[in-house]
């Protein structure tokens, strides 16, 4: 299988697999693991479901290759923190409506972690240990959100 060949759908589903972490790779690297993450990765489509994994981190700049993702489903990982530079892209993230948390051991969020995200109107947090501050400061910070 082809790993720089582009996959054109809609709606990529990774969901309940035991992917880890969720970076970028580059396409000289070898193995089955980095093959499965770059397939992730080089897919042009609208929507992602990397729900009930064991994700534990999502590094800075990760969802840079993918600039029309409109909706992703991060539900039921083991993700602790969300930092400032997780969702900046070169290009701005600019589709991007929809980022669901939930069921996560989530308690600390960066105040500009979602500041970039223009279009951003739906966040969901249920089921995680984030504190009520960090609620407020994203209500303030985050002027798009219509759902919190």
């Amino acid at each position: 299988m082809h790993t720089n060949k582009l996959i054109l759908n809609r709606y990529a589903k990774f969901n309940h697999n035991y992917l880890q972490s969720f970076l970028y790779m580059s396409k000289g690297m070898k193995g089955n693991v980095t093959v499965q993450k770059q397939l992730i990765f080089h897919a042009l489509n609208f929507n992602r479901d990397l729900s009930c994994n064991k994700i534990l981190t999502i590094e800075k700049r990760a969802f840079e290759p993918l600039p029309f993702l409109q909706f992703l489903n991060l539900r039921g990982n083991l993700i602790a923190e969300i930092s400032y530079g997780t969702f900046v892209a070169w290009h701005g993230m600019q589709f991007l409506q929809k980022i669901v948390l939930s069921r996560n051991p989530l308690s600390a969020i960066a105040d500009k972690a979602f500041l970039q995200l223009p279009t951003l109107k739906y966040l969901d947090l249920g089921a995680t240990q984030v504190t009520e501050q960090i609620f407020h400061t994203l209500l303030i910070v985050s002027l798009h959100l219509e759902t919190l």
